[in-house]
């Protein structure tokens, strides 16, 4: 008890010193706030489950029997090993190999591999992880609902995550059992060569990352399809509530231009309606809404957008926009033409970091950075703000639900966005609860999109105004009670 006491009051006058008590509170408040989520739980959907693992069995055993057909031989899809000999026996050599010299065939590489067999593994290895990480275990456990670990010091940014099951890894998307991507026979070259530079990307990287990774462009899901399935479709509300997802729009590139002294910043970034990758989109692309390619282009601009702002080299961005390095270039000078005080705040950070100096975010987290590694200086402060936000509004949002004895409760929070379990008899305080999130101490101009989830997590519908959602759903509970 003695030395506890002595190392409590050592690092207290440490934290005390530089500054950080008040992150020290933030932490503690925000580990209380994980825990009411942990004991809560979420419910999931056993029967959805038990359905998707039947049909995830069955296209799998069907992806073997087809890999053992193009090999001419049975093997074991899993293996690293085997898949090599299969290659070699085509005369297919890996496209990389590991650090040891032995041969890689991980998503990417796979993906780069002009052969069939290649596109069967790829699908397989994407149904396997998401039978093995979500559905299988699911069935084994003895209630419907999930009790999972949710971690507050994973991450230098501040950034949560969570376990068994990781939640933040939870496919987004609707997942077609038959395809490995978004591309289609009648995709144009142009497509295709983006979607190359790409998987490139991950082999540059050291991070195996497919175009079903990569890219987040897919079709509504259909309740009534067995070619597709949804990781978040096994996620429904208990009896008597509904789920709501309320996300925030563009956040971090919005923490990142709200870092930028400059009126014109702080004005597109006050109007609701700015999209910055659409604004980029059409100022880098000459693209807008009506051109049929909008959402492709958008997604390259974000892409692009994040990259350079978290200090992207020109070889990558080459790579990334599938041109040499001069065009990129070109390009990131275009770029910073559209937004130049981008650059100079990016050269003040890094400038700072280089100094051996410390940075801080808006919540005073401090970071000591390599000055080797400066480039990371912007990602640290658009993250950690990001971070802090998010917890920050997790515990205004929890003391809500306390002080006005509410049933509702937030059941997961998955990077920017909440998920929510309200009571059927709450649906009152829904404006309130989006006002709560959408505001914060540090005064970023934030936007939530708030979507009833009906019957499940991946089943979003838009809410527009949330206001007139409330009083619509009213009088149908009035019109509902006369009958």
């Amino acid at each position: 008890m003695e030395w506890t006491r002595k190392i409590f009051f050592s690092l207290w006058r440490q934290l005390i010193e530089k500054k950080q008590s008040r992150i020290w509170s933030f932490e503690i408040d925000t580990t209380k706030r994980l825990l009411e989520m942990e004991f809560y739980g979420v419910k999931f959907d056993r029967s959805y489950c038990e359905r998707g693992v039947r049909i995830l069995k069955r296209k799998m055993a069907e992806l073997e029997a087809k890999a053992y057909e193009l090999a001419g031989k049975k093997f074991n899809v899993g293996s690293t090993k085997q898949i090599n000999e299969v290659f070699e026996s085509f005369g297919i050599k890996p496209v990389y190999y590991t650090p040891k010299g032995n041969p890689k065939w991980d998503a990417v590489a796979l993906f780069l591999t002009d052969h069939e067999l290649a596109k069967v593994l790829l699908n397989w290895r994407s149904l396997e992880k998401l039978d093995s990480t979500y559905f299988s275990p699911l069935l084994e456990l003895p209630s419907d609902i999930i009790y999972c670990s949710f971690k507050n010091w994973r991450t230098i940014t501040g950034r949560l995550s969570s376990a068994e099951p990781n939640l933040q890894n939870i496919p987004r998307t609707t997942q077609k059992l038959d395809e490995i991507s978004m591309f289609t026979d009648d995709d144009s070259e142009e497509r295709m060569k983006f979607a190359k530079q790409w998987a490139e990307r991950g082999v540059q990287s050291g991070k195996a990352k497919s175009r079903r990774q990569t890219w987040e462009i897919y079709e509504d899901f259909d309740e009534n399809r067995e070619d597709i399935i949804a990781g978040r479709r096994l996620f429904i509300p208990r009896d008597g509530y509904t789920l709501f997802a309320m996300d925030f729009a563009q956040m971090e590139m919005i923490v990142f231009l709200s870092y930028i002294n400059s009126p014109r910043i702080k004005e597109m970034i006050a109007d609701r309606k700015f999209d910055i990758h659409t604004y980029i989109a059409k100022e880098a692309y000459g693209v807008d809404k009506n051109n049929p390619d909008f959402k492709f282009f958008r997604q390259v601009s974000k892409e692009i957008s994040y990259g350079i702002i978290y200090g992207m080299g020109l070889e990558t961005l080459a790579s990334q926009m599938g041109t040499d390095v001069g065009k990129a270039r070109e390009f990131r000078s275009k770029y910073y033409n559209i937004i130049p005080e981008a650059r100079d705040f990016m050269k003040i950070v890094a400038a700072k970091i280089e100094e051996g100096k410390e940075i801080h975010n808006r919540y005073d987290r401090k970071y000591y950075i390599d000055p080797a590694r400066s480039y990371l200086g912007v990602n640290y402060l658009v993250q950690g703000t990001s971070a802090e936000i998010v917890k920050e509004r997790m515990g205004v949002l929890s003391d809500y639900f306390y002080d006005n004895h509410l049933k509702s409760r937030l059941l997961i929070q998955v990077h920017d966005e909440f998920i929510i379990e309200v009571h059927n008899d709450e649906f009152d305080h829904l404006p309130s609860i989006a006002s709560i999130i959408e505001n914060n101490s540090v005064g970023i101009p934030l936007k939530i999109d708030v979507s009833e989830c009906k019957p499940s997590w991946i089943q979003k519908k838009k809410i527009e105004d949330i206001n007139e959602y409330v009083r619509e759903r009213n009088s149908k509970m009035l019109e509902m009670q006369a009958a």
